[in-house]
Protein backbone atom coordinates (compact mmCIF):
# COMPACT_ATOMS: atom_id res chain seq x y z
CA UNK A 1 0.00 0.00 0.00
CA UNK A 2 1.52 3.51 -0.98
CA UNK A 3 0.75 6.53 1.27
CA UNK A 4 0.60 9.57 -0.83
CA UNK A 5 0.98 12.97 1.37
CA UNK A 6 -1.37 15.82 -0.12
CA UNK A 7 -0.22 19.52 0.28
CA UNK A 8 -3.00 19.75 2.14
CA UNK A 9 -2.61 16.78 4.51
CA UNK A 10 1.13 18.97 5.60
CA UNK A 11 -0.83 22.24 5.55
CA UNK A 12 -3.29 20.60 8.26
CA UNK A 13 -0.66 19.04 10.59
CA UNK A 14 1.35 22.03 10.32
CA UNK A 15 -1.92 23.86 11.49
CA UNK A 16 -2.88 21.75 13.93
CA UNK A 17 0.38 21.91 15.60
CA UNK A 18 0.74 25.40 15.23
CA UNK A 19 -2.50 25.67 17.71
CA UNK A 20 -2.04 23.27 19.78
CA UNK A 21 1.83 23.66 20.16
CA UNK A 22 2.13 26.98 21.06
CA UNK A 23 5.47 28.96 20.34
CA UNK A 24 6.72 30.04 23.82
CA UNK A 25 6.87 28.34 27.34
CA UNK A 26 4.71 32.01 28.35
CA UNK A 27 1.71 31.06 26.03
CA UNK A 28 1.57 27.26 26.99
CA UNK A 29 1.40 28.81 30.53
CA UNK A 30 -1.34 30.71 29.44
CA UNK A 31 -3.07 28.36 27.91
CA UNK A 32 -2.79 26.22 31.02
CA UNK A 33 -4.19 28.70 33.34
CA UNK A 34 -7.04 29.57 30.61
CA UNK A 35 -7.86 25.68 30.60
CA UNK A 36 -7.71 25.85 34.44
CA UNK A 37 -10.11 29.28 33.95
CA UNK A 38 -7.02 31.11 35.77
CA UNK A 39 -7.87 34.53 33.50
CA UNK A 40 -5.69 36.80 35.06
CA UNK A 41 -3.21 34.59 35.53
CA UNK A 42 -3.74 33.50 31.33
CA UNK A 43 -4.27 37.27 30.60
CA UNK A 44 -0.39 38.17 32.53
CA UNK A 45 0.98 35.65 30.54
CA UNK A 46 -0.65 35.56 26.61
CA UNK A 47 -0.54 39.38 26.50
CA UNK A 48 3.19 40.35 26.53
CA UNK A 49 3.37 37.20 23.93
CA UNK A 50 0.69 38.16 21.51
CA UNK A 51 2.67 42.04 21.53
CA UNK A 52 5.52 39.78 20.31
CA UNK A 53 3.50 38.54 17.56
CA UNK A 54 2.98 35.17 18.66
CA UNK A 55 -0.07 33.64 17.12
CA UNK A 56 -1.01 31.30 19.38
CA UNK A 57 -1.37 33.96 22.47
CA UNK A 58 -3.04 36.11 19.29
CA UNK A 59 -5.98 34.00 19.11
CA UNK A 60 -6.32 32.61 22.73
CA UNK A 61 -6.69 36.12 23.87
CA UNK A 62 -9.64 36.57 20.98
CA UNK A 63 -11.25 33.90 22.34
CA UNK A 64 -10.81 35.47 26.19
CA UNK A 65 -12.33 38.79 24.80
CA UNK A 66 -15.03 37.01 22.26
CA UNK A 67 -15.98 35.23 25.40
CA UNK A 68 -15.65 37.79 28.07
CA UNK A 69 -13.13 35.06 30.04
CA UNK A 70 -11.41 37.66 32.67
CA UNK A 71 -11.79 40.81 30.61
CA UNK A 72 -15.24 42.86 29.37
CA UNK A 73 -16.06 41.13 26.43
CA UNK A 74 -15.00 42.84 23.21
CA UNK A 75 -15.75 41.66 19.72
CA UNK A 76 -14.10 44.55 18.31
CA UNK A 77 -10.42 43.63 20.02
CA UNK A 78 -11.63 39.94 19.62
CA UNK A 79 -11.86 40.25 16.11
CA UNK A 80 -8.56 42.68 15.20
CA UNK A 81 -6.45 39.75 17.24
CA UNK A 82 -8.36 36.80 15.25
CA UNK A 83 -7.05 38.81 12.49
CA UNK A 84 -3.60 39.27 13.72
CA UNK A 85 -3.10 35.43 13.95
CA UNK A 86 -5.31 34.67 10.73
CA UNK A 87 -2.65 36.57 9.00
CA UNK A 88 0.09 34.78 10.82
CA UNK A 89 -1.06 31.63 9.74
CA UNK A 90 -3.14 30.35 12.48
CA UNK A 91 -5.69 28.48 10.88
CA UNK A 92 -8.68 28.61 13.58
CA UNK A 93 -7.72 32.26 13.74
CA UNK A 94 -8.50 32.23 10.15
CA UNK A 95 -12.20 30.33 10.28
CA UNK A 96 -12.90 32.77 13.11
CA UNK A 97 -11.64 35.94 11.45
CA UNK A 98 -13.46 34.91 8.16
CA UNK A 99 -16.56 34.10 9.79
CA UNK A 100 -16.95 37.23 11.34
CA UNK A 101 -16.15 39.56 8.36
CA UNK A 102 -18.83 37.17 6.62
CA UNK A 103 -21.20 37.77 9.11
CA UNK A 104 -20.07 41.40 10.17
CA UNK A 105 -20.07 39.79 14.07
CA UNK A 106 -17.96 42.49 15.89
CA UNK A 107 -16.83 43.96 12.57
CA UNK A 108 -17.81 46.17 9.66
CA UNK A 109 -19.56 43.41 7.11
CA UNK A 110 -16.88 42.56 4.31
CA UNK A 111 -18.49 38.76 2.72
CA UNK A 112 -15.30 39.35 0.02
CA UNK A 113 -12.76 39.39 2.56
CA UNK A 114 -15.25 37.05 4.97
CA UNK A 115 -15.14 34.53 2.30
CA UNK A 116 -11.55 35.00 1.03
CA UNK A 117 -10.34 34.26 4.82
CA UNK A 118 -12.98 31.20 5.11
CA UNK A 119 -11.35 29.48 1.64
CA UNK A 120 -7.78 29.97 3.20
CA UNK A 121 -8.38 28.54 6.67
CA UNK A 122 -10.61 25.78 4.90
CA UNK A 123 -7.22 25.22 2.22
CA UNK A 124 -4.93 25.26 5.46
CA UNK A 125 -7.07 22.29 6.49
CA UNK A 126 -9.94 23.95 8.91
CA UNK A 127 -13.05 21.53 7.53
CA UNK A 128 -15.45 23.47 9.66
CA UNK A 129 -13.98 26.86 7.20
CA UNK A 130 -14.96 24.42 4.19
CA UNK A 131 -18.66 23.55 5.12
CA UNK A 132 -19.02 27.28 6.72
CA UNK A 133 -17.80 28.86 3.12
CA UNK A 134 -19.72 26.06 1.28
CA UNK A 135 -22.82 27.08 3.34
CA UNK A 136 -22.88 30.51 3.30
CA UNK A 137 -21.82 31.40 -0.09
CA UNK A 138 -24.83 29.70 -2.07
CA UNK A 139 -26.67 32.59 -2.06
CA UNK A 140 -23.86 35.30 -3.77
CA UNK A 141 -23.36 35.56 -7.33
CA UNK A 142 -20.89 33.31 -8.72
CA UNK A 143 -18.19 35.82 -9.65
CA UNK A 144 -18.18 36.98 -5.64
CA UNK A 145 -17.52 33.73 -4.67
CA UNK A 146 -14.67 33.13 -7.43
CA UNK A 147 -13.21 36.45 -7.02
CA UNK A 148 -12.84 35.47 -3.06
CA UNK A 149 -10.98 31.82 -4.17
CA UNK A 150 -8.78 33.54 -6.15
CA UNK A 151 -8.01 35.78 -4.11
CA UNK A 152 -7.81 32.96 -1.52
CA UNK A 153 -5.13 31.48 -3.49
CA UNK A 154 -3.05 34.52 -4.17
CA UNK A 155 -2.69 34.83 -0.34
CA UNK A 156 -1.51 31.31 0.00
CA UNK A 157 1.02 32.13 -2.67
CA UNK A 158 2.16 35.07 -1.56
CA UNK A 159 2.57 33.81 2.57
CA UNK A 160 3.98 30.50 1.08
CA UNK A 161 1.33 28.38 2.43
CA UNK A 162 1.06 24.66 0.42
CA UNK A 163 -1.39 24.81 -2.80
Amino acid sequence: MKLTITGAAVAACVGAAAFWLPASADTRAGRDALDAKQYDKAFKELLPEAKKGDAAAQYLLARMHQAGWGTAKDLQKAYALFGQAAKLGHVTAQKEYGAALALGEGVEQDVDEGLKWLFIAAHNGHRGAAQFAAIFSKPFPRKLVTDARRAASRWNRASKQPE
